[in-house]
């Protein structure tokens, strides 16, 4: 036995979904159109102040900077020197230098990096253990073919509260779209069944 559903329900559907699908596309134009996505520093800032605990780092990172070079690289012991320089220069030689004969290099400080970008590249008896709590600043390790010149200036162990600059874009979009959803919500209060369906919407 096969019920036939009446043709008035299947209009009501039908007419249904299609003001849902109206609504739909209306609020959508009006969050391209109105819709302010500026966040400033500050609210970002006050935002990991506030929720400061919640960021815990999923793996270890560290500032620092490694060569890979092939132990038979010429000027080895220029590179030495440079590599354990700041001045700007050097630093330009030593990007200079890198560029024609290092296997691998990455000499930007400054910024946090993910541990297991350059873990993989190390030989497998290093660990991040050894290398974080070296006495030695600059550290110089071998194996048959090269050499791996570390330089590590911070560090922080997974589980420690991540750093704001590792966390800022993360928060960015964190804010953006609570805000997102916030609008979206005042637009569903101030759009009623007849603004919807009415003149001032048109549909092409």
């Amino acid at each position: 036995l096969i019920n036939i559903v009446e043709d008035d329900y299947i209009d009501d559907a039908v007419q249904n979904f299609k003001n849902s699908l109206l609504i739909f596309e209306y609020q959508k134009e009006l969050v391209n159109q109105n819709f302010d996505t500026t966040i400033s520093s500050v609210e970002i800032l006050d935002y990991y102040n506030a929720n400061i605990d919640k960021f815990k780092l999923d793996q270890d990172i560290f500032k620092g900077r490694l060569v890979i070079i092939d132990k038979n690289a010429p000027n080895l012991e220029s590179l030495y020197s440079n590599f354990k320089s700041n001045d700007d220069d050097e630093i330009d030689d030593l990007i200079s230098y890198c560029m024609l004969y290092a296997l691998e290099y990455y000499v930007n400080d400054s910024s946090w990096n993910y541990f297991s970008s350059i873990k993989r590249k190390l030989p497998k008896n290093i660990s991040e253990t050894k290398i974080f709590y070296s006495k030695r600043k600059y550290d110089i390790v071998e194996d048959d073919n090269f050499l791996y010149l570390l330089f590590i200036k911070d560090f922080k162990f997974k589980g420690s509260i991540s750093p704001f600059s590792v966390e800022k874009d993360k928060i960015k979009s964190l804010i953006l779209n609570e805000n997102k959803i916030s609008y979206i919500k005042m637009l569903e209060k101030n759009i009623v069944h007849d603004a919807k369906l009415s003149n001032d919407i048109k549909i092409y």
